[in-house]
């Protein structure tokens, strides 16, 4: 399940805080369980991406963007372009997301 937005790529230290941005106003929202934000390559170059576990079974995408569009942290062109549903975030014995896994997931080839 996903939904669309639209955003541009930069410069990593910028991302790093703008993911972290994201994640933290996902983290306010009581459907939410779990949340990674990343680029993501696509035929575009990247494209902004949340993957998010549901903490409530009707959390869907569109109510996802519509949430994060009124999150008052973040302007229009910081939002992500594309919201997605996951069981669960895999993560490292770190506790970083594999991102990897995450992209597998949403292109259907594993996850």
């Amino acid at each position: 399940m996903t939904a669309s937005n639209q955003s541009n790529g930069g410069n990593i230290v910028v991302d790093h805080f703008l993911f972290r941005r994201i994640e933290a106003a996902l983290y306010r929202n009581p459907a939410v369980a779990d949340a990674a934000a990343s680029y993501v390559p696509s035929e575009n170059g990247e494209q902004l991406v949340v993957f998010v576990v549901p903490g409530k079974p009707d959390l869907t995408p569109e109510a996802l963007a519509g949430y994060m569009a009124a999150c008052p942290d973040l302007k229009p062109h910081q939002l992500p372009e594309q919201y997605v549903l996951v069981p669960a975030i895999p993560r490292t014995a770190t506790g970083k997301f594999q991102k990897v896994e995450l992209i597998k997931h949403l292109r259907g080839t594993g996850g």
